[in-house]
């Protein structure tokens, strides 16, 4: 993607999103290996650079701080259901004006009309049918020419896949996760009236991220009722 010579570069971003979260040294560490393990700031690009964005299971702010330093024609308002990351949030972004967060199950949030919506590895987290529901939601409220940025995990490589999912499961206590592969993804967000671009921003990396950037059609169809999980 093309960058503006007037906007920040990543290393600029880099070193600015490690200096809010510095509160603390594990705050700083867990930036650190964040930016270090995920392509974060090679998403920033594809986000479109002005309009109203919702982050939707937006942790402490990492992404949604990357964004805001981006492009100083973008607001954000991120949700996440943890009230204590949102604190985390809050106390780093201060009073800005162009960058809000809010306590929020995503699955029940009232979104409105939407412009832009962002989702970093929050769907591999989420039943199947969850999944479903979200995207439905939000294909559905979202304007003509409206853009999806959707960050996730892909199966394949499948030694990376693997890596991810034993790292994940213990860092989330055993919990489920519910990968899909690329073509399934692809195949649920066409259904939804969705153009879908895909990127692999797995190369330098030991986890399978993809990358899914979607545009609301003009006319959306019904959504398919049963997608492959394969």
């Amino acid at each position: 993607m093309a960058h503006n010579e007037s906007e920040p570069r990543p290393a600029q971003i880099e070193r600015e999103i490690l200096r809010l979260f510095s509160q603390d040294l594990r705050s700083k560490l867990y930036t650190y290996l964040r930016l270090r393990l995920s392509p974060l700031l090679a998403i920033e690009p594809y986000v479109p650079r002005a309009g109203r964005i919702v982050d939707l299971g937006c942790g402490c702010g990492i992404f949604a701080n990357i964004l805001y330093l981006g492009s100083k024609d973008r607001e954000i308002v991120g949700f996440d259901n943890s009230a204590r990351r949102i604190e985390v949030a809050r106390s780093v972004s201060g009073n800005s004006k162009r960058l809000s967060f809010e306590v929020g199950d995503v699955n029940d949030v009232a979104l409105g009309r939407l412009q832009i919506v962002t989702l970093i590895d929050l769907l591999h987290h989420m039943p199947y049918d969850n999944q479903n529901r979200l995207l439905s939601k939000i294909a559905d409220r979202l304007h003509a020419g409206g853009v999806v940025i959707i960050k996730d995990l892909e199966k394949s490589p499948c030694w990376k896949y693997i890596f991810h999912y034993v790292q994940d499961s213990i860092s989330y206590r055993g919990s489920r996760l519910y990968f899909r592969s690329a073509r399934s993804m692809v195949g649920l967000l066409e259904s939804l009236g969705l153009a879908v671009e895909t990127v692999s921003l797995a190369s330098g990396y030991p986890h399978p991220h993809v990358l899914y950037r979607c545009t609301k059609r003009e006319a959306n169809p019904l959504p398919a009722m049963e997608v492959a999980l394969s």
